[in-house]
């Protein structure tokens, strides 16, 4: 029964963030029309670009290890409040989030319940939806001349210029 209305507020949730436009637009993934042909198109015209600029293009990519695992678990908390998104909702998403335990079991001994410190529950049907709220701000944080794509956990940031020195000095010139 719990699954089922994580999945009528997930939906709900999601329909009016994606109405809102509430998530950056360069975050492609778990999003209903953003998919990874989105962030390759997108990157293969800023290569084209560079290219037809006589430029050098240099991409880093970063996958976030344990995305899940690790994401502050009140973060999505968070983004709620700031969207003035509360209620019945907000009390029902803050259960999802807080009451997580879990066991292990080593060599058929089960150790006792002890209460998660940490991360979005990945089976939950607002996972994803909960994730990609977290991480969000992250594309905030990129400034120019690094452009920056975000697909679920892969984070892409790359930059063009005539030479590689321009290119490392207004890269480590940055705050």
């Amino acid at each position: 029964l719990c699954k089922l209305m994580e999945k009528i507020i997930n939906n709900g949730l999601s329909c009016h963030i994606e109405h809102n436009q509430i998530l950056n637009p360069l975050q492609a993934g778990f999003r209903k029309k953003h998919n990874t042909t989105d962030v390759l198109v997108n990157l293969e015209s800023d290569i084209h670009n560079a290219f037809l600029n006589k430029e050098i293009l240099t991409t880093i990519s970063f996958n976030l290890e344990k995305a899940f695992d690790t994401t502050w678990r009140y973060l999505p908390l968070k983004k709620l409040h700031d969207w003035n998104i509360g209620g019945n909702i907000y009390n029902f998403i803050k259960n999802v989030l807080s009451i997580r335990t879990f066991q292990t079991r080593i060599q058929g001994i089960l150790s006792s319940t002890r209460p998660l410190q940490n991360g979005i529950p990945q089976g939950s049907p607002m996972s994803v939806t909960l994730f990609i709220m977290a991480i969000n701000d992250i594309l905030d944080q990129v400034r120019t001349p690094v452009k920056a794509l975000l697909f679920a956990d892969d984070l892409l940031l790359f930059m063009s210029r005539q030479k590689i020195n321009q290119q490392y000095k207004a890269t480590c010139s940055q705050p």
